[in-house]
């Protein structure tokens, strides 16, 4: 897991990668309290991977719910594969990432987190 912030701070991209179950659980849950304060929009990108349980899905759902409690927006990016069919079968499909829902204001800031490399 790897956390990458905009360069005014506004916004941040969570890189999870591999298979994501309750194993992962209690850091992802530690590492979005501290991401969701004090951001105008948080990324959640899942292009590596490969499965979400039930337990994830949890926590990416009470994360979304932290950011617009602080007056910030949760999406999920670039998902895939065995992740995205999961996502659409819980009903969690709006939050994934389509290009009219960025923030007005962000869009610059969530250009430079996209193109940040992922490794």
């Amino acid at each position: 897991m790897q956390v990458r912030d905009s360069p005014s701070g506004r916004a941040s991209r969570v890189l999870l990668s591999g298979e994501l179950d309750i194993a992962h659980a209690d850091r992802l849950r530690q590492t979005m309290l501290s991401v969701c304060v004090d951001r105008d929009l948080v990324l959640v990108d899942l292009h590596d991977a490969t499965f979400v349980d039930s337990t994830i899905i949890g926590v990416l759902v009470a994360a979304a719910k932290r950011c617009a409690q602080s007056g910030g927006k949760l999406f999920l990016c670039r998902v895939r594969g065995e992740p995205l069919r999961t996502l659409g079968l819980v009903g969690l499909t709006s939050m994934i990432l389509v290009d009219d829902a960025v923030p007005e204001g962000l869009e610059d800031e969530l250009r430079s987190l996209m193109e940040a490399p992922s490794s």
